[in-house]
């Protein structure tokens, strides 16, 4: 199963910078798996991703149903590419469909790194 991207994501992904995905709905990626990664469905895939780590947060950074320390939200804005927790918020909202009521509700906390870069 492809993993879709937006495509203003992909240089921070291809350099490393962005190493954490959050999404909805059911688990559907594996530890150990490698994936496509694609901008747009049915697209080429511009990299292949190989999955570190799979956790259900309660919230979108709120992993024990507490939110967590501004250090760690700094962290976790970073591993998300950007530089501010509420800059993510703002962009994870808007690709949830726009009710900030996404921010309250369970997602997969998803660690992937590169292994080959498409062309």
């Amino acid at each position: 199963m492809p993993i879709l991207f937006r495509p203003d994501m992909v240089p921070l992904i291809l350099s490393g910078c962005k190493t954490v995905t959050r999404r909805r709905g059911k688990k559907r990626w594996n530890v150990d798996a490698i994936h496509q990664a694609w901008t747009k469905r049915g697209g080429p895939a511009f990299a292949r991703v190989l999955i570190v780590s799979v956790n259900q947060e309660a919230a979108p950074g709120s992993p024990d149903g507490l939110l967590m320390s501004d250090r760690w939200l700094t962290d976790e804005s970073r591993y998300e590419g950007f530089a501010f927790w509420p800059d993510f918020e703002a962009a994870y909202v808007a690709l949830n469909g726009g009710d900030p009521k996404v921010l309250r509700q369970p997602c997969w906390r998803v660690e992937f790194e590169v292994v080959t870069e498409d062309a």
